[in-house]
């Protein structure tokens, strides 16, 4: 099991990450279909345990708040519900089984190293005066508030590797302190205040 799980794990997050990149290629429709397959493939690993009341009542709210408001039809709002639903089926906690925990651990743990290129690589452009035809600093995601948000998580990321107790080797030590001052750097330039 724990191959598959890892080699799940991996390939989401690779594939959630790269979608976020500008110059990459954009997987579009076949993004969710990838999700749901994905969902479905990790269903069929191991027997579901329970649900989670709390994110069922929020996307009957949510099913409720699209009947309830007149949501004009070209933002399709239940197809984005649909991938909504799907989506945190597969990585918040809302179906509890063993496969499904620990892919979500893999995948998170492989995210949060996925998006350190991202904050570098986007340091790089802003230096090298690339915009990838954007007026607002997004460095290499598609948009501001993609970058922004990303530059917060790698930057507490840094500052957990540094903090947790264990000591770390000094080229490590080094690694993450400039990683957190990049990240915040990035951040700073994404101009987000939510996100800072």
């Amino acid at each position: 099991m724990s191959r598959k799980v890892n080699i799940l794990g991996a390939f989401i997050a690779f594939i959630a990450v790269n979608n976020i990149i500008a110059f990459s290629f954009n997987l579009g429709a076949p993004y969710y279909v990838i999700m749901g397959g994905s969902l479905l493939f990790a269903l069929l690993q191991s027997k579901v345990l329970s649900f989670d009341v709390p994110m069922l009542l929020l996307y009957l709210a949510c099913a409720l708040s699209i009947i309830g408001n007149p949501v004009p039809a070209f933002f399709q709002p239940w197809g984005r519900l649909v991938s909504f639903i799907m989506m945190t089926m597969l990585i918040s906690p809302f179906i509890k089984s063993e496969f499904l925990y620990r892919f979500r651990v893999v995948t998170f743990k492989v995210v949060q190293w996925l998006l350190q290129p991202v904050v570098w690589g986007s340091l790089l452009v802003y230096f090298l005066g690339i915009s990838f035809g954007r007026r607002d600093f997004a460095g290499i995601t598609t948009q501001s508030m993609l970058i922004a948000p990303v530059s917060a998580n790698v930057m507490i990321t840094g500052i957990y590797f540094l903090t947790r107790g264990k000591k770390l080797k000094r080229n490590y030590r080094i690694y993450f302190v400039v990683l957190a001052i990049a990240s915040f750097i990035t951040l700073l330039l994404a101009a987000s205040r939510t996100a800072i």
